[in-house]
């Protein structure tokens, strides 16, 4: 039995002979996707990059730093440190959401950029966002920087967006925090008040007894009686009489007086406590802060950085002299082996 050698093995020697055979055709065709992906990629639009790197913030608190001076975190409790791989992961997630994407294209009305009509475009809010992950991109460096990079063929409008990302990044986190704050900040105010209130009412109550001589039940009954006995002792009956009423008025609502000014001291005290936990609360409610620090803000680009148009046509060319390499090797070997 016979077998039908091939005319080009599968070995380097055989496939650099057969490259050389068909140079010309390879070359022809090599330039011809020059050509085709040069034309191509000059129809592309060019895009321009802008940058801005930030440093998140400490989650140390504003209230606690600034008003409690034993306050203190895992990192410290200054709130003007650095924020850390956590904190950066945060922002990160802030910069990814859909409120993110719907603040830019509110202000710049992004999907009118980018040619999608909301009325006739099916799933209209979809393809904005996929045209928002393909032009604006977050990401966390080395450093724990987050890197902050938008794309578009308006270089101007693409540093002008690239810089309110970051505004908007504080505009959001603030916004939950405020949620939070103010939550806190209303219930504290409502006891805060309550009992400041019920304080006052009995404080009024006292001022009563004290304009009808009540001041102090224990010490008042013993400097009384002791001045009942002397007058008694001195035959002032008159005055041994007077002292006699205001003992009975003393006795009668000397405890009661007492109760409500035991009462009043103690709530003093918690109203006190009270009133540090309301500043707090007022002050982490109606501080603004920023989330964020600006190492280096966006700038106008001025050299296009999509697309790389001699990358572009020399991989198109490459690819297109490989692949044309290759299914001529196939169909070559089709052919002898018949």
């Amino acid at each position: 039995m016979s077998k039908k050698k091939s005319k080009y093995d599968f070995n380097s020697s055989s496939i650099l002979f057969f490259f050389f055979n068909k140079i010309k055709i390879l070359f022809i065709i090599g330039i011809l996707a020059a050509i085709i992906s040069g034309i191509a990629a000059y129809m592309i639009k060019p895009k321009f990059k802008s940058t801005v790197i930030i440093f998140p913030t400490s989650d140390a608190s504003v209230s606690k730093s600034i008003l409690n001076t034993q306050y203190s975190t895992s990192k410290g409790g200054d709130l003007m440190n650095f924020g850390d791989e956590q904190e950066a992961d945060q922002l990160l997630q802030v910069l990814n959401s859909k409120d993110m994407k719907d603040l830019i294209n509110k202000k710049y009305h992004l999907m009118n950029h980018y040619g999608i009509d909301s009325l006739k475009t099916k799933f209209a809010t979809t393809k904005y966002y996929s045209w928002f992950d393909a032009n604006f991109s977050f990401r966390r460096s080395e450093y724990v920087s987050v890197v902050i990079e938008v794309l578009d063929i308006d270089p101007k409008l693409a540093a002008a967006m690239a810089n309110d990302v970051a505004v908007f990044a504080d505009t959001l986190i603030d916004k939950m925090q405020k949620v939070r704050s103010k939550k806190a900040y209303e219930l504290i105010k409502d006891e805060y008040g309550s009992l400041e209130k019920a304080i006052k009412i009995e404080e009024d109550s006292l001022f009563i007894f004290r304009k009808l001589g009540i001041i102090d039940f224990y010490d008042q009954s013993i400097i009384l009686t002791r001045a009942y006995y002397r007058a008694l002792t001195k035959g002032q009956a008159q005055v041994a009489n007077e002292i006699k009423n205001k003992m009975e008025l003393i006795s009668k609502y000397g405890t009661t007086y007492n109760r409500i000014k035991d009462w009043v001291n103690l709530q003093r005290m918690q109203l006190s406590a009270l009133f540090y936990k309301y500043s707090e609360a007022k002050t982490e409610y109606e501080q603004y802060l920023p989330h964020k620090y600006i190492v280096e803000s966006a700038r106008v680009s001025e050299k296009k950085a999509y697309p790389k148009r001699l990358l572009i046509i020399l991989t198109a060319s490459i690819s297109a002299v490989f692949f044309a390499f290759v299914l001529m090797l196939i169909v070559d070997s089709i052919k002898n082996n018949k």
